[in-house]
Formats: structure tokens, C-alpha cells, sequence
């Protein structure tokens, strides 16, 4: 049986599903109303797209199956940075729903939070770097926001789960599939205290652009910044700091010994160019974090 308290709250659901499978232009164009109503406008859509009510339901029966939930903007759940994107006037918005499945609630893990990202193809320097420093923030109560792919996100969300510290996932296919595969446990851990968090419907398997689609979440979520321990030069974490650079978040990246390394290299430019501030040690990192919180 599923877990709706009334039928209306069903059909809240559904209404919201459908507007969150809908194509990002026609959302665009609902949110950008004076008064948008969730109900009429997944109507619309649902009259003129064949078949989207029934996938959209079939995607809230199943995430409720799973244990996920799908939080919107009319939830006391959602958090405010997400309505950071929101510029109608740019016809640029950020996500009309999440679906998300863990203990955690989004709007107070990403109360104190700090994104925690990097290159796949990390070092053992990177790899020591990340989890002396996520170690000590999770440690300090901090939430850790990241993608969960190889390399970098992976170790800071080992570093975090060491400390019994709080992490939210944000996955580039839906909850029911595991991205990277291997990652499948290290995820099932995070549930227990954080979340897995996606902008897409739980059967979803992920695609190339939606790594690019989901770095801006990532920046939004974390509050307080950015940390890239390393990065290279062609680095899809690159994008992701472009988005904390537009959403005003500072981006911080740690000292390496091979400062001409390629892993570093990302990151090296950043620093040049003014997008990332090189922190000294962590214990400095973390007080610039909470000055920005």
C-alpha cells in the first residue's frame, strides 16, 4: 500500500511528477507566470503529451516502493538556494522537483553545507588531501554535497561516512540505479543519515549531458562553497565551478606539492584566473567556509 495520507495529496504528487518529466522549456514557461498553478499546468501537459500521466505515475508508485519521495517547491523541504537560478527575465530556472530518498532532510542538511568535488582521476596526493579535509568538516557538523563519482567525490564521501557525518548525493540517473555501480553500498550508507538526491525520475539511467545538468545543483546545495582538491585541465569539475562563480559561491582548492602535476592542473588555472582562492591549510579553509555561511 502506498504512503499518501489522502487522495489529494496523490494527486499532488502526480501533478508535480509530470511537471518534473516535462521538457525543461515548457516548465520554464509555467514557473515564469505570475500565478503558477501545478495542478492546471500538469493537466495541459498531460492533454497534450500521450502518456505522460501514466509514466509519471508509475514514477511516484515506484519511488514510494523504494523509499524515496519526491520533494517540490511547495514543500516545506525545499531548500532556498535552489531558487537561487530563478531569472525570468534570463528564461533561466532551477529544478521544479527533486526526488530524494534518505533520513536527512534537504532543507536542514544543506543548511550548513560545503560541496566537495574533483577530478576522477585523482592522486594519492588528492585522495589524502580530500579526506583530511572532509574528515575535519564533516566532522565539525558540516553536510557534504557532491556527486558521488569516482575519485575525488568517492573519497569525500568515504572521509565522510568515517566520521558518521552527513553527505547528500546528487546522482546523474534516478534512485534506482546506482551511478558508478560499484558505488551502490557507499550510497546505501549516506541514506542512513544524509541523502540521495536527483533530478530525475527513479527508472532513469544517466546520460552525458545530465552530468552537466546536475553540477548546478551541486553548486546551489553547497552553501557555503566549492572545495576542489584537484582537478584537471579538461575536468567536467570545471563546470560545476563555473556554476558556484554564478550563483556567488567562492570555490577553494588545496595546496599539492606538484603544483605542475596535470591532476592540478584545473586547478591551478582557477587560481590564476581568479575563479578558486588557494586555501592555506583546512583549519583556515574551514573558518573561510563559515564566514561564508
Amino acid at each position: 500500500m502506498e504512503p499518501y495520507s489522502s487522495a489529494a495529496e496523490r494527486a499532488r504528487q502526480l501533478a508535480w511528477a509530470i511537471l518534473a518529466r516535462a521538457p525543461s522549456t515548457i516548465a520554464a514557461r509555467w514557473r515564469s507566470c505570475s500565478r503558477p498553478r501545478p495542478a492546471g499546468a500538469a493537466d495541459i501537459l498531460a492533454h497534450t503529451t500521450p502518456g505522460l500521466t501514466v509514466r509519471a505515475g508509475a514514477h511516484v508508485t515506484h519511488a514510494n516502493r523504494i523509499g524515496a519521495r519526491l520533494i517540490t517547491r511547495e514543500d516545506p523541504e525545499w531548500p532556498r538556494q535552489l531558487t537561487e537560478f530563478d531569472d525570468p527575465d534570463a528564461d533561466r530556472f532551477g529544478p521544479v522537483a527533486l526526488w530524494a530518498r534518505g533520513s536527512g532532510r534537504l532543507n536542514t542538511t544543506g543548511g550548513r553545507s560545503v560541496a566537495d568535488v574533483g577530478a576522477r582521476a585523482r592522486t594519492e596526493h588528492g585522495h589524502t588531501a580530500t579526506h583530511d579535509f572532509t574528515t575535519a568538516a564533516a566532522g565539525q557538523g558540516w553536510a557534504i554535497v557532491t556527486g558521488g563519482a569516482y575519485g575525488i567525490d568517492t573519497a569525500a564521501l568515504e572521509a565522510t561516512l568515517v566520521v558518521d557525518g552527513s553527505a547528500v548525493v546528487v546522482t546523474v540517473s534516478g534512485l534506482s540505479h546506482a551511478y558508478p555501480a560499484t558505488n551502490r553500498d557507499l550510497f546505501e550508507q549516506v541514506t542512513r543519515r544524509g541523502l540521495l538526491v536527483s533530478g530525475y525520475p527513479p527508472f532513469d539511467r544517466p546520460t552525458r549531458d545530465r552530468f552537466l545538468h546536475r553540477n548546478r545543483v551541486i553548486a546551489a546545495l553547497g552553501r557555503a562553497g566549492m572545495v576542489v582538491p584537484e582537478a584537471g585541465i579538461r575536468s567536467g569539475t570545471l563546470n560545476a565551478v563555473g556554476w558556484a562563480n554564478r550563483l556567488d559561491r567562492p570555490v577553494f582548492t588545496l595546496p599539492t606539492p606538484t603544483p605542475l602535476a596535470p591532476a592540478w592542473a584545473g586547478c591551478a588555472a582557477m587560481v590564476d584566473d581568479g575563479r578558486a582562492r588557494l586555501a592555506a591549510d583546512t583549519g583556515r579553509l574551514l573558518a573561510a567556509l563559515a564566514a561564508e555561511n
